[in-house]
């Protein structure tokens, strides 16, 4: 009643759209309890204030609000399964988008912002009457205007209540979903199956990449992105690149050999998995005997035995594992086969993606370390007392190193280090947390932040020497947090490390030592690969 008092203005048309929009969010809230009247109540409400909005805005003759309201009353006649009336009006809505000019993008992206949304509505309606080459076509545009945009979209949701990877990560992997659909139903020898296989590995990987933009709220991340992907480089002999996608229905795993793309469809859907893989970590955390086995069996059954058959047949000895969502709360190596864990029959290394890590190698130039470390209780955290011990064995293995210890590891003193020296190889053994909000390293007089790291870390890759390897001992993600484990790759990426090795929870103190211990032995004086 108040809307209706007011002139046609764009404010009302907007307010009366937004209104339209809120009904709509209404209808679809889960445990509402309406009942039957009062949902076509507010199925009434939002037809008439959409209607009356369009005709304002076609008085006013502004596209956008012309726009808005086709859209959404194509969304209401989705909702109510009358596609005919919800295609014509999501074309109109498209129509009129592509006429916006005045925007905050940029000029070349101004229709960008409204274009994708009704893109995305309209391949939803295709693929709800089972239309899926027409489906895939809207979707690929509607990735496609969005990419141009994704970084401010980015900016956008970082105060919603939403995640960005809830807000626009169901576009890719809708359109991934279809794209794996259509290999699924043709031959293997057909160039269309490995062509529609790579194009939904690469909308993944699109996701991937705007996902950790967001993380680290850093749109210049997109700039680190490595120019050869690992499938463009080539897949070395003897190793495969397992790529798992997970859908509602349904999990997929794309296992990339040296001779091509091979599809797996595991009937476990997303959830189903999600609640196995929380088990399995909260099982490996409690440290109890053997009590993550059942689930490191399950898991192993699911993701791994598929691909056995594959695996035989290419002689493969080492997994490139590209895990997304919950997989990235787990160590693979723990996957148990019912004889062995996986680690005892493959090397295996994790990546965030295929196209956000350099490959280039160089084992034989001298490896030149720099040990931090933090074994004092400081800063009200406890003291870690392996940690002289772990750095004085692994600085024995190397002739050029650098040592920091307690009160040597200061921010002036880690910092000067780090700008007079090119180091290989950084050890940092101290606290450290890498929730989204605040990650850090802990020193002697302070936190280290992850800006400050990187900003150090990259001086080596204008030197032409990147870090070979960055190891967080002694520090830990957020637990349960697969945002905070995805960081980890993260942090490692964004400071232009070549490679990370770091825990997903806290750990024992004694037991990280030897590790460490034993694995620069095996890498530095036996020759191992770092995998």
């Amino acid at each position: 009643q108040k809307f209706e008092s007011l002139k046609w203005s764009y404010a009302k048309a907007y307010g009366l759209i937004s209104l339209g929009e809120l009904a709509q969010q209404l209808l679809k809230l889960k445990n509402q309890n309406l009942d039957p009247n009062s949902k076509i109540k507010i199925q009434n409400l939002a037809y008439q204030t959409l209607n009356a909005a369009r005709n304002i805005a076609q008085a006013l003759n502004n596209p956008r609000l012309i726009s808005y309201a086709y859209g959404f009353l194509g969304q209401l006649y989705e909702t109510k399964q009358r596609y005919p009336e919800a295609l014509r009006l999501t074309r109109q809505a498209i129509f009129h988008a592509k006429r916006e000019t005045n925007s905050f993008f940029t000029q070349q992206n101004q229709a960008s912002e409204i274009l994708y949304r009704w893109q995305w509505q309209l391949g939803r309606l295709f693929k709800a009457q089972h239309k899926m080459d027409k489906a895939i076509n809207a979707l690929q545009s509607a990735v496609k205007s969005l990419q141009p945009i994704r970084q401010d979209i980015t900016i956008g949701y970082r105060n919603s209540t939403q995640s960005f990877r809830e807000q626009v990560g169901p576009i890719y992997f809708e359109l991934a979903d279809l794209l794996l659909q259509r290999a699924a139903r043709l031959n293997k020898t057909q160039a269309l199956k490995e062509a529609s296989l790579k194009e939904a590995l690469e909308t993944i990987e699109r996701f991937k990449t705007a996902e950790l933009q967001d993380y680290f709220q850093d749109e210049c991340l997109i700039g680190y992105q490595s120019k050869r992907t690992l499938l463009n480089k080539g897949i070395a002999p003897n190793t495969a690149v397992i790529y798992p996608i997970l859908l509602a229905d349904r999990t997929e795993i794309l296992l990339n050999l040296p001779q091509g793309i091979q599809q797996f469809i595991i009937p476990i859907t997303a959830n189903q998995l999600k609640e196995k893989v929380n088990e399995f970590r909260f099982e490996l955390e409690t440290r109890e005997m053997n009590l993550f086995l059942p689930y490191a069996k399950q898991l192993y059954h699911w993701l791994i035995a598929p691909l056995l058959d594959s695996l035989s047949a290419h002689h493969i000895d080492t997994l490139i594992i590209i895990p997304d969502g919950v997989l990235r709360t787990i160590p693979f190596a723990a996957l148990h086969d019912d004889k062995q864990y996986l680690i005892s029959k493959y090397a295996i290394v994790t990546m965030p993606g295929l196209t956000l890590t350099e490959f280039n190698n160089n084992h034989k130039r001298q490896r030149k370390i720099l040990l931090s470390g933090l074994s004092n209780n400081v800063q009200g955290h406890s003291p870690l007392h392996n940690i002289p011990d772990e750095i004085k064995h692994i600085a024995k293995l190397y002739d050029n190193v650098t040592q920091l210890l307690n009160q040597d590891f200061t921010l002036n003193n880690f910092s000067e280090t780090l700008k007079k020296t090119t180091y290989s190889i950084l050890h940092i053994a101290s606290h450290g947390q890498f929730e989204k909000k605040s990650p850090f390293l802990l020193t002697y007089d302070g936190k280290l932040t992850i800006n400050q790291l990187e900003a150090l870390i990259r001086l080596n890759k204008r030197r032409q020497e990147p870090l070979d390897l960055l190891t967080l001992s002694a520090c830990q993600t957020a637990v349960g947090d697969d945002q905070a484990a995805l960081g980890i790759a993260g942090i490692a990426l964004k400071a232009g490390a070549k490679s990370a090795l770091a825990s997903l929870w806290s750990v024992n103190d004694k037991a990280t030592s030897l590790l460490m211990k034993k694995f620069y032995q095996e890498w530095q004086k036996n020759g191992l690969s770092k995998v």
